[in-house]
């Protein structure tokens, strides 16, 4: 059995499409998404096709969860650069497509193998805006996953992959499908995006589980492209972005 995990697509479907083809060919069974799937990005209603279309457990990312409390993009901690486009987002989708995103869950635990469980969520297991970084001191990281007797633990968020031996366990961040990040900008800072898309596989074996981080390319230069011929309101502040 092979479990993909995927997170933060952020209405990339150029990345997204090419990560499904790369999911087929390795022969995943099922896909975790790890949530922020449809902003910021050109084409959310096409993630959202796509996305309907597979077998999958989602997770509610901090930016599903503002389409779906726009009074509550402070909460949500979507930067003051980005909330125009929340408004633009919302107005691309339909009921179905909301109440899609409404389905979501906060986390959610799966059985791998005998023994072997999967703890899938967004930020951490408290909170879908906290940030589980690679450099996290290992006292914080036992604060946040001590009431969970889990072997694997997976999120999204920050952008950057992780695979971290922790106590025993494993972490992992398969990084982003959309927008992933150079490295983690400083507090307030702005990040730089990679050209590539990010995303992980579990290999399941009897009692053995397997951990790998993927990156697939995409026509880099189209999706740039596409940003530029639509109306997004972050389109500029976007494009600057790419390395």
């Amino acid at each position: 059995m092979k479990i993909a995990l995927i997170s933060d697509i952020h209405g990339n479907n150029e990345a997204l499409s090419a990560v499904l083809e790369a999911i087929a060919a390795e022969g995943c069974d099922h896909i975790v998404c790890l949530g922020d799937v449809a902003t910021l990005g050109p084409q959310p209603r096409q993630v959202l096709e796509n996305l309907r279309q597979v077998r999958a457990d989602f997770i509610m990312g901090n930016h599903d969860a503002a389409l779906l409390h726009p009074r509550m993009l402070a909460q949500y901690r979507i930067a003051a650069p980005l909330k125009p486009d929340i408004q633009w987002c919302l107005d691309q989708l339909d009921p179905q497509e909301i109440s899609f995103l409404e389905e979501f869950d906060d986390c959610r635990q799966l059985e791998l193998a005998p023994s072997q469980k999967l703890l899938a969520y967004h930020g951490s297991p408290r909170s879908n805006i906290e940030n589980v970084y690679p450099d996290a001191p290992v006292q914080s990281l036992r604060e946040i996953f001590s009431s969970f007797s889990v072997q694997f633990m997976a999120g999204g968020h920050t952008h950057i992959q992780m695979l971290r031996n922790f106590d025993g366990r494993w972490l992992i961040n398969p990084g982003s499908v959309g927008q992933p990040f150079h490295h983690t900008p400083e507090e307030g800072g702005v990040p730089r995006l990679l050209n590539h898309a990010e995303w992980a596989v579990l290999s399941i074996k009897k009692s053995s589980v397997a951990v790998e981080l993927k990156r697939t390319y995409y026509d880099i230069n189209r999706y740039c492209q596409i940003i530029e011929d639509s109306t997004l309101p972050v389109k500029d502040w976007l494009l600057r972005q790419y390395v």
